[in-house]
């Protein structure tokens, strides 16, 4: 983060809108995490809180950027906000999700 000048750090459901926007795209944080997936037993790659994915609203489009996560039920709620025009899904098994679920989302 050194080198990048004056970085935006966002958590998890925070909004940079209007003259926040950066370069005048409004983004969304949203959860990305895993709930099944882990190395082992009881343990998940990526906890709740700890990763993010992002909705962006550029132009008159939304994308959606689901960041490093599996299908969560958080995902059905970003998804059900106004039209997605564009999705970004992860496959990287096996830290996210294999194709069919990619699919399902």
């Amino acid at each position: 983060m050194e080198k990048i000048p004056d970085p935006i750090v966002m958590g998890n459901r925070q909004m940079r809108a209007n003259e926040l926007a950066p370069a005048g795209i409004t983004v969304i944080s949203v959860p990305a995490y895993n709930i099944q997936r882990g190395p082992a037993p009881g343990q998940l790659y990526h906890p709740r809180e700890r990763g993010q994915g992002y909705l962006l609203t550029i132009g008159d489009k939304l994308v959606y950027v689901a960041g490093d996560t599996e299908c969560v039920p958080a995902m059905e709620v970003m998804l059900r906000r106004p039209q997605v025009d564009v999705a970004f899904m992860p496959m990287n098994l096996p830290y996210t999700m294999p194709r069919p679920r990619q699919r399902h989302a």
